[in-house]
């Protein structure tokens, strides 16, 4: 193997640590990226969370309503309904 002179090693290891810190700074920037992405999908997600529970609650009233609407309906024909006359038992009204 050949050596190489201290000079061009002084050379390789600067440049490496130059390539390090051009390293760290591209990786930092996809990090932060990521982590922008991942934090604007929360937010979303958090988002459309509220408004379905948003929904669900409109539903629910919208339900107790209809509950209210039918069982109105059933007793108005309850008391529609033409009374049956009970039969009169002859020996009642002799």
């Amino acid at each position: 193997m050949a050596r190489v002179s201290k000079e061009k090693q002084k050379e390789t290891l600067k440049r490496m640590k130059e390539r390090r810190a051009e390293d760290s700074i591209h990786l930092r920037s996809i990090v932060g990226a990521k982590i922008k992405w991942a934090e604007d999908e929360y937010k979303k997600g958090k988002d459309y969370i509220e408004k379905t529970e948003k929904q669900i609650e409109i539903v629910k009233q919208k339900l107790l309503r209809l509950e209210g609407c039918i069982s109105g309906l059933k007793q108005v024909i309850i008391e529609s309904e033409p009374k049956k006359e009970e039969p009169k038992d002859d020996k009642t009204n002799n």
